[in-house]
């Protein structure tokens, strides 16, 4: 009986080991790239910024009031979020 419970924690772990790894990899290439999107998308908030400033103060004050700044970095922010979502998922190959 002892041999058995070896042999079925010695497969266990194997098992384990390998969905746990697969989840570590996930993860870190989820958080890799969430945080390279992130200096990339603060790069491209810059710029739509510096373009922006060339715009008279009437039209600034109407786009602030607007909330466009706002939806910009929440666009910006969320398609980054899902890029990372989506190779994390593509690493761990979930389906849906």
């Amino acid at each position: 009986m002892p041999w058995l419970v070896g042999i079925i924690m010695t497969a266990l772990t194997g098992v384990v080991g390998q969905v746990l790894m697969r989840i570590l990899t996930g993860l870190g290439i989820a958080f890799v790239s969430y945080q390279g999107l992130n200096e990339a998308f603060s790069a491209a908030s810059n710029a739509i910024d510096a373009s922006f400033a060339g715009a008279p103060s009437d039209v600034i004050a109407i786009l602030k009031i607007m909330g466009i700044y706002t939806a910009v970095q929440i666009y910006l922010a969320a398609w980054g979020s899902a890029i990372a979502v989506k190779l994390s998922f593509r690493v761990l190959r979930f389906k849906k």
